[in-house]
């Protein structure tokens, strides 16, 4: 390969070159430089799969919880950020499946999960949009390459005017979206590119359970913002937001509708279990329902006495009529000189009683349960400054506890300075809730005697 360089103009000054000052030509001849470029990226492509590989191989010895944590922040789609947006990828469709095939396996490897269709095409959206985080990079090529183009759009133009590379990704991306091209002051961002194809995946997987109440209730309610707090948490046992390898199972399961367990019959009430385990969501004698209303009770309590509110748990002598009292009464006034009493609940979404209503709009759980709890504390209202709390399995919160919780939030950000403090409660808030999800679900199974009954034989 013969290399030409000419260096045309005035010498730069010293031993700095000023390159502004220099006209440079180079000239590879008998070589097309770019389909150099073109054919070294699919090579590029399989090494990262291997490099992933290779990683996630090492995420075993750690905690289900942290190995998903590092291998959605880490590992998996942060590791090809910089191949997508600075070479055309999508060009290169067959590497990127293979990359996204390693990636699936991983995931299922660490959450114990079986993944596939649509189950898969739910994990791999934004937790934002009901998924697990873990994207699919054969989706993000077209959004992060364009995104890319436009961004330096004004430095390309000054060197190329060849444009049919670009018109060709614009096609495949208006073909996979089904959308119009972005306005152009927005087109620099690889999320408004990006949303088009989450929102196309998403409408694939409703209507695909258009006529499954159960289904839709689920997908609605884990679209919510609120719902994939626990996923954002990060995972520190000294915080109390490390989940336990069983948990976050289940509730990885539970959150893209995956079969969590095999048919059995409760051992609580003995009603049929499907695969997908939700009947111990609603089940009346599940154990999970009093730890997770205690763990969501403790975590408002001692997030009151972080904002300098001192509160109390199952308060006597609140009520002159009858053994009714509200889960919690702070000791020091909350607001115009009044006490705050609340009220703990945790509703099933997919209930018999709650699905239909739960399918057709996100939260009608959560605010049916907490007009139900003003209604039997009204009686407090001249003495207590009342709210409800209601929240639902799948994470979505009432709106009059969201609003408590955004002020509780503000309280404590007041009181600490930590600035993302209602981020924090929150995601403390669902991690709880999981954990009940948890062993409500995994209560219904029938237990037997383990290997240590061998050590106390009679």
């Amino acid at each position: 390969m013969d290399v030409e360089i000419s260096l045309n103009g005035k010498r730069g000054g010293g031993n700095i070159f000023n390159w502004q000052n220099w006209d440079v030509e180079i000239s590879l001849n008998g070589y097309d430089t770019e389909e150099r470029e073109i054919a070294a990226i699919p090579d590029a492509i399989l090494q990262k799969a291997q490099d992933l590989q290779r990683l996630s191989s090492k995420l075993s010895i750690l905690p289900a919880h942290q190995a998903y944590f590092l291998l959605r922040t880490c590992i998996c789609v942060p590791k090809m950020n910089y191949l997508l947006r600075a070479s055309p990828t999508w060009l290169c469709g067959d590497e990127l499946d293979q990359f996204d095939s390693v990636g699936k396996s991983a995931l299922e490897a660490v959450t114990n999960v079986k993944m596939d269709g649509l189950t898969w095409a739910q994990a791999s959206l934004p937790v934002s949009s009901g998924g697990l985080g873990i994207r699919r990079v054969a989706e993000l090529a077209t959004p992060a390459y364009l995104a890319s183009v436009y961004a330096t759009s004004s430095v390309v133009s000054d060197i190329t005017t060849a444009t049919e590379c670009y018109d060709l990704v614009h096609q495949l991306w208006q073909t996979a979206s089904g959308a119009e091209l972005p306005a152009e002051n927005v087109r620099r961002s690889q999320k408004v590119w990006d949303a088009a194809l989450v929102k196309k995946t998403c409408e694939v997987i409703v209507n695909t359970f258009a006529n499954d109440v159960t289904h839709c209730a689920r997908l609605l309610a884990v679209a919510q913002p609120e719902s994939g707090k626990w996923l954002n948490a990060l995972p520190v046992p000294s915080l109390g937001t490390l989940m336990s390898d069983e948990s976050f199972r289940v509730a990885v399961g539970l959150r893209i509708g995956a079969p969590i367990c095999s048919s059995h019959l409760c051992t609580d009430c003995r009603l049929p279990v499907d695969e997908f385990g939700h009947h111990g969501l609603s089940c009346k004698k599940s154990a999970g329902r009093f730890m997770r209303h205690s763990s969501l009770n403790e975590v408002i309590r001692r997030s009151l006495v972080t904002a300098n509110t001192p509160a109390v748990l199952e308060p006597r002598g609140t009520s002159d009529v009858d053994e009714r009292r509200p889960d919690g009464v702070s000791q020091l006034p909350w607001r115009n000189g009044r006490r705050l009493a609340w009220d703990v609940t945790c509703v099933d979404t997919l209930a018999l009683s709650n699905v239909i209503s739960s399918s057709t709009k996100a939260g009608e759980a959560a605010k049916k349960a907490e007009e139900e709890k003003r209604r039997k504390y009204e009686y407090l209202a001249d003495e207590y400054d009342f709210v409800a709390l209601a929240f639902e399995t799948f994470g979505v919160v009432g709106p009059a506890c969201l609003k408590f919780l955004r002020e509780l939030g503000k309280r404590i950000m007041d009181a600490t300075g930590e600035r993302r403090s209602f981020e924090f409660l929150l995601q403390r808030l669902s991690i709880e809730i999981q954990r009940g999800n948890a062993l409500s679900v995994t209560s219904t199974v029938p237990r037997s005697d383990g290997l240590n009954a061998v050590y106390f034989v009679l």
